[in-house]
């Protein structure tokens, strides 16, 4: 994957709010930063947007569909559906304006 520079801070293009941009996954430091700085920073930073207040848990029950916005929202999926369910995933992506 090729080195890519991404904002910590973006602006939503029609709401105009400020959010964070993070995924640990794929961040490897901030310009800079010193690497502990920088671990550091984003440790305390996801501690924040995933504090449980600002947590959706949705009760699934059929028929429900959920939709959010991709640009505005960290999402995972929990390992707490139990295995003799199944559940199904239909992506849909709507062409819009990205982040700045």
């Amino acid at each position: 994957m090729p080195e890519t520079v991404q904002p910590l801070v973006v602006t939503h293009p029609v709401t105009g709010r400020k959010g964070l941009y993070l995924n640990t996954a794929r961040m490897e430091g901030v310009l800079g930063m010193d690497r502990d700085e920088a671990d550091a920073l984003i440790a305390e930073l996801m501690a924040r947007a995933t504090h449980p207040r600002y947590e959706h848990r949705h009760a699934w029950r059929a028929g429900d569909v959920v939709i959010w916005d991709n640009r505005t929202v960290l999402h995972k999926a929990n390992g707490d559906v139990p295995t003799e369910e199944r559940r199904y995933l239909y992506r849909v992506m709507v062409k819009g304006t990205p982040l700045r």
